[in-house]
């Protein structure tokens, strides 16, 4: 299955309780898991190298796991995101610089915010296989996707853009085989994440 572009992001409508400034780790999912796990990767801020993602995808449980539907959120603020449309993104950037600072609030932008918006951050929403876990969705350089869950959201994966690591919402026995994977551990809710500069 290869990626699709969507415009219909019902699917993703269950992300509205994702509160990425509220600190801890739980918030940064849409809903409770049993258990939490964290991969971090302090080299890459907002993205997991391909080697982890493609980890966390062998691990990650499913039935006729290649064939089932995921969903990849993709943040829109990424610079070379290939999703959006370059003029108005060079136009817009050429605007946000003569005004300090950078990031200005989006009524002021003249980018078309992605079609999936939550607090604070928008995304483009695509469907795909576990297989596409390890996409890129850079022009230009590796960036893979800030969020991705199946169909039946029996687990979630996420990336913070301002992290620097990534975190696995899963049952119990889901988290005992993450937790091969190198840098991870088990993390409590409650806990913070890993902030880049912090």
């Amino acid at each position: 299955m290869s990626l699709t572009l969507l415009e219909d992001v019902t699917p993703a409508k269950w992300l509205g309780s994702v509160d990425v400034l509220a600190g801890r780790v739980d918030r940064l999912f849409p809903k409770p898991f049993d258990r939490y796990t964290e991969i971090q990767h302090p080299e890459l801020e907002g993205s997991a190298p391909v080697d982890v993602l493609s980890r966390i995808a062998d691990l990650l449980p499913g039935d006729a796991q290649h064939d089932e539907v995921v969903y990849f959120a993709v943040w829109e603020g990424w610079g070379d995101v290939r999703y959006r449309d370059d003029n108005a993104a060079a136009a817009s950037l050429s605007r946000i610089r003569r005004r300090m600072p950078m990031w200005v609030g989006r009524a002021e932008q003249s980018i078309e915010p992605a079609p999936l918006q939550i607090p604070k951050r928008g995304y483009y929403l695509l469907r795909g296989s576990i297989d596409d876990a390890t996409a890129s969705h850079g022009k230009h350089s590796f960036q893979g996707s800030s969020m991705w869950w199946p169909q039946d959201r029996s687990w979630f994966v996420t990336t913070e853009v301002d992290a620097l690591a990534t975190y696995v919402g899963t049952s119990h026995d889901i988290q005992r085989t993450l937790l091969s994977i190198p840098s991870s551990s088990a993390v409590a809710g409650d806990d913070p994440w890993l902030v880049a500069g912090v």
